[in-house]
């Protein structure tokens, strides 16, 4: 099973406050592969990782990706089972 913690940073207003971050995963939970699908908003060119971290916040999972991409395939078959965060960095946040 996988938790989602989504933290929204919205301070702009107009056209630009609708391109929210958003993450998303289906199934949830699963046992071997889960499709991550994700909205970074940041046409910035540098590194963007989606990282997984266990509940003692030990980092267990780092895949660069690549923000005019919507969606990964996330192979979670190799982590233990239980429940894990899954953090979206952008920007260097």
């Amino acid at each position: 099973m996988f938790t989602v913690p989504i933290k929204l940073d919205a301070t702009e207003r107009g056209a630009s406050a609708l391109e929210l971050p958003s993450l998303s995963l289906l199934p949830n939970p699963t046992t071997t592969v889960t499709t991550v699908v994700y909205n970074i908003g940041s046409s910035n060119d540098n590194a963007q990782y989606l990282v997984v971290y266990d509940l003692l916040g030990v980092e267990r999972y780092r895949q660069k990706i690549n923000v005019k991409k919507t969606e990964i395939v996330l192979e979670v078959s190799h982590l233990a089972k239980g429940t894990y965060l899954i953090s979206l960095e952008a920007d260097g946040k």
